[in-house]
């Protein structure tokens, strides 16, 4: 009877057993790099770790990489530039100019194959992203929505907690590191007004423009998604407000190209040639709305002072932009939310920070949510910048986890200018994310930094597109250590005027003749930073990185006159104050060869700081200094150790 009996509770228990397992994955996948998104970044991300042959998965909730461009921009036109034809065949060169090609190797995977319009159709980034993910055959887990993200230990053995991540179907992952590439998956529709459901998302606004025809418009907001929708719908409609949270930035005078884009500012000769349109300055969340009597929405306690927008409207439009998703997360996993809850709180190498100020272990965030780390300074939001900040995140991973050092070339001191000047003309990474990668140049102790005394020969080690704000976290961060004999910082910025408000000019010839005012050029241009050693954290000083630090010590009389003659758009981000700088004067064409007003200037600098000739000479005149004089140019050294020379005490 009691064998029956342990049958009975077999038999019942196998019947429990899908219910039981059912809350959970009965096994559990496990991966080193867990990636949610299988957006650009994520499949950027998915590039470099398929590339270092990593274990990793990109989860995505969706069919298909890159989903979000199926829908947005919601009426189809990027504004990213796909300039094609740029005259040049130099590859890094060409990227300044395609936003929209991720990285890799294979020269068929370029967006600029996919059209030759300069602002290409939406839909064809969706085929690219596709087609990117099966060219590198990328580890991508689809229909899979990551609805939690925990911290734990998924086996009692365990001594170390992991990330873990459920899906809605109920799949678990198990994670040693988490990349968060989500996007702005959320629209900020909680604005605090009454009436708000009486409102028309930007999401789900109806694309079919005869809808709207003969109606009255009101669209809330006035970035690119704002101006985008009234272009589209300004033939169809009676009229157009426009309510603007903050002045209209253009991006064309800020330099910053997710201020309003001249693509979509269409608009803006409607508004000031009265024609029917309107745009209105004021904080959004003092209007509420309610239906009147005949169905249409109208404006309850509207300030008096905005006479221009004149209510009822048949439709109110939300175009307030997008934020992350933050549900998905733990207390123990979820980052801080900033900027208006926009952007996730970060540090410099991109590792989340959560609400108390910690950093959240082996959890990093990239693609466009990094952008918080150069929001309204440069293109982080674009594929055109976080393909960059993206392969940062990479090699930061591969040292921290698996003890491989930064990418560096090393070159001989003699004849490095001519290397230097090379990669100032052609580095994509640090000129489109300006103020936010930098390459670096480290001074290494071979001999000797002077040509006085013996001929011990310097080198400098290179460093491409590194985050200069981690610039105290070198050896840390790249592994390489000695940098205390000097240290380079090559870096894209506008000078002191160009964050001025008043500065409408298109061009700025003052400033491209005349060195000794290429720090106030308004345009971007090269500047290399010199630090004796490598500054520590406390070295961090509040003094704009795109200041000269001549002017500062020894002309603040210029400084004063300038600050009372300009306002300021916002307070800059800033670098370890540097011993010296060097602003290299602005060309209108992005071409700094020019011997005399770019080489020889920067030649001339260099020299002083590394007391060291790096004239480059014929062999005879080689041999008339080696003759009459006891020291000798680093240019020489080739001509003098074949002559076998270089022991000489002469």
């Amino acid at each position: 009877m009691g064998i029956l009996l342990n049958y009975l509770l077999l038999w019942f228990l196998c019947l429990l057993a899908p219910g039981i397992l059912a809350g959970s994955s009965a096994d559990p996948i496990r991966h080193q790099y867990c990636i949610i998104g299988a957006g650009p970044g994520g499949l950027q991300m998915g590039y470099f770790l398929e590339k270092s042959q990593r274990d990793y998965i990109i989860l995505e909730r969706n069919s298909i990489s890159g989903s979000y461009f199926e829908t947005f921009p919601r009426h189809r036109t990027l504004i990213s530039i796909n300039k094609k034809f740029t005259g040049q065949t130099n590859k890094m060169f060409n990227e300044r100019h395609d936003w929209n090609s991720l990285l890799s190797d294979d020269e068929s995977m370029l967006f600029t194959h996919y059209s030759d319009e300069m602002f290409p159709h939406a839909d064809l980034m969706v085929k690219y992203l596709k087609d990117f993910a099966v060219k590198f055959d990328l580890n991508i887990r689809y229909n899979t929505d990551i609805v939690s993200v925990n911290r734990g230990k998924s086996d009692p053995i365990e001594t170390e907690s992991k990330i873990i991540l459920e899906s809605a179907d109920r799949d678990m992952f198990i994670c040693d590191i988490l990349l968060v590439s989500t996007g702005w998956v959320k629209p900020n529709d909680d604005i605090g007004n009454q009436g708000n459901s009486l409102l028309t998302g930007y999401e789900e606004m109806s694309l079919n423009v005869s809808e709207y025809r003969d109606k009255a418009v009101l669209i809330l907001g006035a970035g690119n998604s704002g101006f985008e929708t009234a272009n589209y719908l300004r033939s169809e409609v009676a009229f157009i407000h426009m309510s603007a949270q903050n002045d209209v930035r253009f991006s064309g005078l800020t330099g910053y190209p997710s201020d309003l884009r001249s693509r979509n500012a269409e608009f803006i000769d409607l508004f000031q040639l009265k024609s029917l349109s309107g745009v209105e300055t004021i904080p959004i969340g003092k209007f509420n709305f309610v239906k009147d009597k005949k169905g249409m929405i109208a404006i309850v306690n509207r300030p008096e002072r905005n006479k221009a927008l004149v209510p009822p409207y048949d439709y109110v439009f939300r175009c307030l932009g997008f934020r992350m998703d933050f549900d998905i997360f733990s207390n123990e996993t979820k980052p801080g939310p900033i900027k208006r809850n926009k952007f996730p709180h970060i540090d410099q190498d991109y590792q989340a920070i959560d609400q108390t100020g910690d950093l959240i272990e082996d959890l990093y965030v990239m693609g466009s949510l990094a952008h918080s780390l150069d929001y309204k300074r440069s293109a982080g939001e674009f594929i055109a910048g976080f393909r960059y900040t993206t392969k940062a995140l990479h090699r930061i991973l591969e040292h921290r986890y698996h003890g491989v050092m930064w990418p560096s070339t090393t070159y001989k001191l003699d004849g490095y200018l001519t290397q230097l000047v090379k990669r100032i003309n052609e580095m994509a990474g640090p000129n489109l994310m300006s103020g936010t990668l930098g390459d670096i140049l480290i001074v290494n102790d071979d001999d000797s930094l002077s040509n006085n005394g013996n001929n011990g020969w310097p080198s400098i080690t290179h460093l491409e597109n590194f985050p200069v704000k981690l610039l105290h976290r070198l050896e840390e961060i790249t592994g390489y250590s000695g940098a205390n004999n000097g240290i380079f910082v090559v870096d894209f910025e506008r000078g002191f005027l160009g964050y001025a408000n008043n500065n409408t000019r298109v061009r700025n010839t003052e400033y491209w003749n005349d060195p000794g005012k290429a720090h106030l050029s308004p345009s971007l241009h090269p500047i290399v930073y010199y630090y004796k050693k490598l500054p520590s954290y406390p070295d961090i000083q509040e003094i704009p990185i795109y200041l000269d630090m001549s002017d500062i010590k020894s002309d603040p009389d210029l400084q004063a006159s300038l600050s009372q003659n300009y306002t300021f758009l916002e307070k800059p981000e800033y670098l370890p104050l540097p011993d010296d700088v060097f602003h290299v004067m602005e060309d209108d064409e992005d071409n700094w060869t020019h011997p005399t007003t770019h080489i020889l200037h920067l030649r001339r600098w260099i020299e002083s700081i590394l007391d060291a000739d790096l004239r480059e000479f014929f062999m005879d005149s080689c041999f008339r200094f080696l003759l009459t004089n006891r020291n000798f140019p680093l240019g020489c050294k080739n001509y003098i150790t074949d002559m076998g020379l270089v022991s000489s005490t002469l």
